[in-house]
């Protein structure tokens, strides 16, 4: 089969590699969209999650893909059959460790992941486990299913780390495409006010498009007041920070209320971040991490079922899988990109 493979840092690109062979408790996929994700693009340029020993390493994580083959016992067992379309939950956790027998499975010890240790989706085909698959459910589109990883993830910072509930106020800090999902989520699980910070134009106006009811510009606004006015002095009930950045971290224990819970769920390079750690003590800030998804998949796609999300402004471009350094490169030079899908050649839609 064909597939994009990295063989060396920053390095990769289309080849003939041997078809995937499913073990007991596996099926075959063959995928219709993958999403390109900033994980990916970190793993490709800087090697980040990623063993060297891994290479060559067939990439994607995030896919909807049809059933096509495997375990026929287990795909019976899970109510799978040959042509059902299916997401995966890409980690895939050993099951017997404490985290895993506690039900953290995002947070397992000895975990695997589809597209960083073991081969990926941005293939002509790849072998998964049943047990993290979801069926899609009828009326759900292979486009819109194609986001219910990262949305499985925004389930998980909005609902079950931040806990929230119909009628509070939430202020989301980065619209990329997690942070918009979250903003999506917050307004379909029943939100009073959903603001969402972000320095881009172009991700404020898709904010807006996918529920939020005010945004600013952290460049040039100050986040603090902004809520103020928005929830008349009250404060927000939840603050999810989802862009990593050192200051924009500092900025969600700054400017959240008394008794409130903030979620930081983003990513940096590992560099030290200054907190002001009186602040949480003396406002009795709720602090939570933020880390993937654990049994959010079904409940994402629910939501996309239910028709209480609009995600469709996530998208912004497709590509074929084959052409996935340019997509990468789309990302890293045009600040109006957000959600690239890849896919086969044959189904591009442009």
């Amino acid at each position: 089969m064909q597939a994009f493979v990295m063989t060396e840092l920053g390095q990769g690109g289309l080849a003939n590699v041997e078809d995937p062979q499913p073990q007991d408790g596996e099926v075959l996929v063959r995928p219709v969209y993958a999403g390109l994700c900033g994980t990916d693009i970190h793993l490709f340029n800087e090697g980040t999650m990623l063993d060297p020993a891994d290479l060559p390493l067939v990439l994607g994580h995030e896919f909807v893909g049809e059933v096509a083959g495997g375990d026929a016992s287990a795909s019976a067992s899970a109510g799978l059959s040959v042509g059902d379309l299916v997401v995966a939950e890409p980690l895939v956790p050993c099951g017997t460790c404490e985290q895993c027998l506690a039900g953290r499975f995002n947070l397992c010890s000895d975990w695997e992941h589809l597209g960083i240790t073991r081969h990926g989706a941005w293939a002509d085909s790849i072998a998964a486990p049943v047990r993290r698959l979801t069926k899609v459910p009828s009326g759900v589109s292979a486009r819109d299913a194609a986001l219910a990883e990262p949305l499985a993830c925004a389930v998980n910072f909005v609902l079950d780390r931040g806990r929230l509930a119909p009628g509070d106020t939430v202020a989301i800090l980065g619209a990329g495409p997690v942070g918009l999902l979250c903003a999506a989520v917050a307004r379909g699980a029943g939100a009073r006010t959903v603001i969402v910070s972000e320095p881009n134009e172009g991700r404020r106006k898709r904010a807006l498009l996918v529920g939020a009811d005010v945004v600013l510009n952290p460049l040039g606004e100050d986040l603090e007041a902004v809520i103020e006015r928005a929830t008349e002095g009250r404060g927000a009930d939840l603050i999810v920070e989802v862009t990593g950045v050192g200051g924009a971290m500092a900025q969600a224990i700054t400017a959240a209320r008394p008794g409130s819970t903030v979620v930081l769920a983003g990513l940096n390079s590992g560099a030290d971040v200054p907190i002001k750690t009186n602040a949480i003590a003396l406002k009795e800030l709720d602090i939570r991490g933020g880390f993937a998804s654990r049994a959010a998949m079904g409940r994402a796609l629910e939501l996309l079922a239910d028709g209480k999300l609009r995600i469709d402004p996530l998208v912004t471009d497709e590509f074929s899988w084959a052409e996935a350094e340019a997509a990468m490169a789309k990302v890293a030079s045009d600040p109006d990109t957000c959600k690239i899908l890849l896919t086969a050649p044959n189904h591009i839609q442009k």
